[in-house]
This record gives structure tokens, C-alpha cells and sequence, in this order.
């Protein structure tokens, strides 16, 4: 699983509700940031993208319980998949012609506000 961050620090400032390096995470969108830090190897905590596994070192080195977090955006992933099941089932039977060639990526932004409770 690959992890992608935004580019500047994330806030609620009403002026900067138009910066989208604040609020995105999206690769084509931030590699045009000043701020961009390409990552060579994503098991490296450098850049803007990192695996999961390397989050999750870097989390339990700075005290962090993984675990509780883990349980927590599992929980929200799931409820987020039950609550639009029935949309996506419907749309994968629309456009799928055959259950071995159809597929579908689904992304989720989750935001860490903060990590020590």
C-alpha cells in the first residue's frame, strides 16, 4: 500500500481554503509544488510518498500506538465501503463485461490530527 502526503502542512486558515498543496494528495498535482520531495525509495520516511509499512516504523519510533490507529481507519474504510456498496455494485455491473477483466481502485484520505491520546 503506497502512501501519498500533500505537499505543505495541512490547515483550516479560510484563506487558504484555495491551495490545493494543502488539501490534496494527489501525485500530478503536488509534483508542481516548490515544496515536492521525489521519493527514491518509498520504505525510506522521505518525500511525498511512502509504503505503509515504512509509516507505520516511523510512527511506532516517534511512541506512536499503530496499532489503535490501524483499528481506527480500518473501521472507518469499512464503514465508508458498506455505506456506497450498493453505488459501486451497480456501476461495476454496468460497466464490467465479464468479473475477470473489471476492477476498481478506491483511495481514501484519512488525516491524523493527532496521534498521541
Amino acid at each position: 500500500m503506497i502512501l501519498r502526503f500533500a505537499t505543505e502542512p495541512y490547515t483550516n486558515d479560510p484563506s487558504q481554503l484555495n491551495n490545493r498543496f494543502i488539501h490534496l494528495t494527489n501525485y500530478s498535482l503536488n509534483r508542481l509544488s516548490d515544496n515536492f520531495v521525489h521519493s527514491e525509495d518509498p520504505e525510506s520516511a522521505e518525500g511525498n510518498k511512502w509504503t505503509l509499512s515504512c509509516l507505520w516504523k516511523y510512527l511506532g519510533e516517534q511512541g506512536v500506538d499503530t496499532v489503535t490507529i490501524w483499528h481506527k481507519v480500518t473501521d472507518i474504510v469499512i464503514k465508508t465501503l458498506l455505506c456506497g456498496h450498493a453505488h459501486l455494485l451497480k456501476k461495476s455491473r454496468e460497466q464490467e463485461a465479464s468479473h475477470y477483466s473489471g476492477y476498481r481502485l478506491l483511495g481514501c484520505d484519512i488525516f491524523l490530527d493527532s496521534l498521541h491520546q
